[in-house]
């Protein structure tokens, strides 16, 4: 394959099982920037997303984000999780410390939700997390087609393709819910 060809899949989506239609987002935090929010997996009929994020840039260049995973509808719960984040080669990147794990709260809105139930299973999703990321480096490399956009996701480089999926920037004024693809809480 020639420098070109190789280059060209590179800054495609090519690379990732995608088409070549599919191009680099070069600045994945450029709506970050400007108030958006990260959804993923949007449902833009129903006005919802499986995950979300937010992002605050510090004036020394740090990136700091929360992340919200809903894990029930009926109570609405979500778990929150804050992350230190970089941008590396155009991929949004993090690298999950145990403290960042002890850091996680289950969340019902704005307030803690400290029923036993809901401890056990904060527990279990902090246990499986962590033998997933922590001290590994996690990234997300966005593509876009038009008005779509996708994310590819990667562990300490290796692709990992359960963490693929479109995701969307919503502004605030949207009203964008989280939703889960399930209920996992049982009590």
């Amino acid at each position: 394959m020639s420098m070109f060809a190789t280059l060209f899949l590179v800054a495609s989506g090519a690379t990732f099982g995608l088409g070549p239609e599919w191009q680099r987002v070069t600045d994945p935090l450029a709506e970050a920037r400007v108030g958006k929010l990260y959804c993923d997996t949007p449902d833009h009929k129903a006005k919802t997303c499986e995950a979300g994020a937010l992002f605050r840039f510090s004036e020394n260049g740090e990136i700091l984000g929360v992340m919200m995973i809903p894990i029930n509808n009926e109570p609405d719960l979500a778990i929150a999780f804050p992350l230190r984040s970089w941008v590396d080669d155009g991929a949004l990147c993090s690298r999950p410390q145990q403290d960042d794990i002890d850091r996680m709260r289950l969340m019902i809105g704005t307030k803690l939700y400290e029923k036993p139930a809901g401890e056990k299973l904060l527990g279990i999703f902090k246990e499986e997390f962590a033998k997933m990321a922590v001290d590994k480096t996690v990234c997300e490399h966005f593509f876009t087609d038009g008005d779509r956009l996708f994310s590819v996701g990667t562990i300490d480089g290796v692709h990992v393709p359960e963490l693929d999926g479109e995701i969307a920037w919503v502004g605030a004024g949207n009203s964008y819910d989280l939703r889960a693809n399930e209920n996992a809480l049982e009590e």
